[in-house]
């Protein structure tokens, strides 16, 4: 199944478009899809957005970056994710894709977590942080007293450079990571407590760290090929 629909997207979360600490704003003017493939900008300018405050009353909110992030309309269980794509090369840059299930438990959801981030580049500084890419599975039950695996997939040359291959497999038993075809991490359900068997809601973006960003290099994250094979249900 292609991904790169963008009848399957939409711009916001139902908690809204700030990033905690309000320091910047995800909008859909920020994504630009593009000839079979899709850009995420990121920008410095004032922006507005909104969030949900402790009672779930709708808040307006101000920031000064903006970014281009989507969250998948409809929830994908076990398969076989793939993507190719470019990183920007800027401190401050943040590009994720990452699963949660943003249906309440209320309604049903398993909450959050827990979560699986396939892979995010923190670009903290002008050099090192280049050469990582983190994958994490969050098993809650909270984040503050969770089961968690985390590791880097550190490369030889600067990810920005070339294109990058993403692979990531989940299967009842088992989820894999993979980058430019090497493996680099494996969480086994027998491992966790939360094991995610229910379907969860992609989100995929640029993203802005609070890491000194240099505006002067802001670059898009390019996604140029986004797949799903699944051999399950797609809604678990």
């Amino acid at each position: 199944m292609n991904l790169l629909d963008r009848s399957l997207f939409t711009y916001e979360l139902p908690w809204g478009n700030t990033v905690e600490n309000d320091y910047a704003v995800f909008k859909e003017d920020m994504v630009e899809w593009k000839e079979g493939k899709v850009l995420f900008h990121a920008s410095k300018k004032p922006v507005s957005g909104w969030k949900r405050d402790a009672a779930w009353n709708k808040v307006e909110t101000h920031a000064d970056f903006t970014f281009g992030s989507m969250v998948s309309r409809e929830q994908y269980g076990y398969g076989t994710y793939q993507m190719r794509c470019f990183l920007p090369n800027f401190r401050g840059s943040w590009p994720s894709f990452w699963f949660i299930d943003v249906i309440d438990k209320s309604q049903g959801g398993m909450g959050i977590p827990p979560e699986i981030d396939v892979f995010e580049q923190f670009r903290r500084d002008n050099f090192l942080s280049r050469f990582r890419m983190t994958g994490t599975y969050h098993d809650g039950p909270t984040y503050s007293n969770e089961r968690s695996r985390s590791i880097a997939r550190v490369s030889l040359m600067p990810f920005d450079l070339y294109e990058t291959r993403v692979k990531f497999i989940r299967t009842p038993e088992k989820m894999i990571w993979i980058i430019n075809e090497q493996q680099f991490m494996k969480v086994e359900r027998s491992e966790m407590v939360n094991y995610p068997d229910k379907g969860m809601n992609i989100i995929l973006g640029a993203g802005i760290g609070q890491w000194n960003p240099q505006v002067n290099k802001f670059a898009p994250f390019e996604v140029m090929e986004f797949t799903c094979e699944s051999n399950y249900p797609r809604n678990l």
